[in-house]
């Protein structure tokens, strides 16, 4: 494949930082990021994965899954569901114990998990400050897509 296929991610959270992770490792394919914000980073605390995560984790490739552990993820064998707020606040409504040694989610720190997500990717390739105004394709709808941003650059 002589000609690589240029694609934009637009939001630089955590999906958007999974997203890249999964595609920048195909050379044919020229991956990039864009954050509104002024830099990469999250917002709040710790955010539980759970299984379905973390299988999608290891969809992307063994190392999406690793940046979990390097991002101190503590996994958890263990689940309880409590209501906050109404009636019946503070009962249990459900629990879930692992059965097969596999832990039902892992917490972790939202900043160290996208650090370890964006960690090696090159800086070419992360733009912040980048808020999208819009896309406009050229042509009669088969030509390039340009996107937009409200600072009033372009990526085509």
């Amino acid at each position: 494949m002589s000609e690589s296929i240029r694609i934009a991610i637009s939001g630089g959270g955590m999906a958007g930082a999974s997203l890249l992770h999964a595609l920048i490792k195909y050379p044919h394919l020229d991956v990039h990021i864009f954050e509104s914000a002024a830099e990469f980073k999250e917002a709040g605390a710790a955010v539980g994965v759970a299984r379905n995560g973390l299988a999608a984790l290891n969809l992307i490739s063994a190392s999406a899954s690793q940046c979990l552990e390097r991002a101190g993820a503590v996994p958890q064998r263990g689940v309880r569901f409590m209501l906050a707020q109404g009636e019946g606040r503070n009962s249990m409504i459900d629990e879930a114990r692992d059965e097969d040694g596999q832990p039902l989610t892992s917490i972790v720190h939202r900043a160290a998990f996208l650090r370890e997500l964006l960690n090696g990717v090159p800086p070419e390739r992360l733009h912040a400050s980048k808020r999208l105004e819009g896309v406009k394709r050229a042509g009669d709808g088969d030509g390039p897509v340009t996107l937009h941003f409200t600072d009033g650059t372009t990526h085509e």
